[in-house]
């Protein structure tokens, strides 16, 4: 069984739910974090697809393919299915060892962050946290951190790029480190290796 999982749930699609997935999970194969496996329950297997080319450093498959080789990997990485009710927020937090949450400043997925955000407080003592995609730095980045902060939830420090890097990765069945012919692929990995450091850090903080 799994001594490491990480999930990742959105309110709503379109926020880098699987992107974020995938790239937790290359980064904790590269740490060597034993066998890593992507777990893929989103109805559209996104991450599956992602996954078809045979050239990710990790496992991806339906929750069934995963658990039949259960004794093969120490790291799972979970992509719910988008649009989770509260209670089964809840019931993913308390299974994790850490629950991510990807959103971006737009204004519909930050209302849905809002709604769910007394919910979130019950997770006390649970290591969870925000994570801001598709993220240019400026005003409207720092306001939507501001009004999330000041609903007591708690917000990555670490945000990931707008780049059609992370597309062409999905399109060509790599890892966005491995893209061709892109000058800002290096700087999209590093963005999720800031991110999956963040995660360490916040899960020995709760320990």
């Amino acid at each position: 069984m799994s001594s490491l999982l990480i999930s990742l749930a959105s309110l709503k699609g379109g926020v880098g739910k699987t992107t974020s997935a995938i790239h937790i999970a290359g980064q904790l194969a590269r740490r060597e974090r034993g066998g890593v496996a992507v777990v893929d329950r989103d109805r559209t297997r996104s991450a599956t697809s992602w996954s078809r080319g045979g050239n990710l450093p990790f496992f991806v498959g339906t929750q069934d393919a995963v658990m039949r080789r259960a004794v093969d990997f120490s790291s799972l990485v979970i992509d719910s299915r988008g649009g989770l009710e509260n209670d089964e927020l809840l019931e993913m937090a308390e299974a994790s060892d850490f629950l991510l949450l990807p959103t971006n400043v737009e204004y519909m997925s930050l209302d849905a962050m809002a709604q769910t955000a007394e919910a979130l407080g019950e997770m006390g003592t649970k290591a969870f946290a925000v994570l801001f995609t598709m993220a240019k730095p400026g005003k409207r980045l720092d306001t939507a951190r501001r009004v999330l902060e000041e609903l007591g939830l708690p917000v990555l420090a670490a945000t990931v790029r707008q780049s059609d890097a992370f597309k062409d990765a999905s399109e060509q069945s790599v890892l966005v480190r491995d893209v061709r012919g892109s000058k800002l692929a290096k700087n999209c990995w590093l963005d999720y290796e800031s991110v999956t450091d963040e995660i360490f850090a916040r899960m020995e903080a709760k320990a």
